[in-house]
């Protein structure tokens, strides 16, 4: 009799076949836009096939600009006397920048695999 293998390792097998093709992205996006814990993803990038120089340039590139404009925004908040002025141009447009930062990752990798296609 053959033992199977366990749930989890096939399901382990998909992500890293994923995490193969669009890890970059992925890491990208999480460390751009904080969603996740920084110490649960550095756990689960362990766990699976991220190769630590590429962890590295993408941690190290991912969270610059998230840190850049969160740090701007902090400075902005300090200028703010009512609850409206959150909602200032200064404050909106560097949450708009973040986002275009968060957007970079998954349409690099978009215009990468549409180039691979030609």
């Amino acid at each position: 009799m053959v033992a199977s293998r366990p749930h989890y390792a096939v399901q382990l097998e998909s992500l890293n076949r994923t995490i193969e093709r669009h890890g970059v992205s992925y890491l990208m996006a999480l460390r751009i836009l904080p969603i996740f814990p920084i110490f649960v993803v550095n756990y689960l990038a362990g766990m699976i096939r991220i190769p630590l120089k590429t962890f590295f340039w993408t941690t190290s590139l991912g969270m610059l600009p998230g840190s850049l404009i969160y740090v701007y925004v902090g400075l902005q908040l300090g200028s703010i006397n009512r609850p409206e002025d959150f909602f200032s141009a200064k404050i909106l447009t560097a949450l708009v920048i973040l986002t275009f930062f968060t957007l970079l990752p998954p349409i690099y990798d978009l215009l990468s695999r549409l180039r691979n296609r030609t």
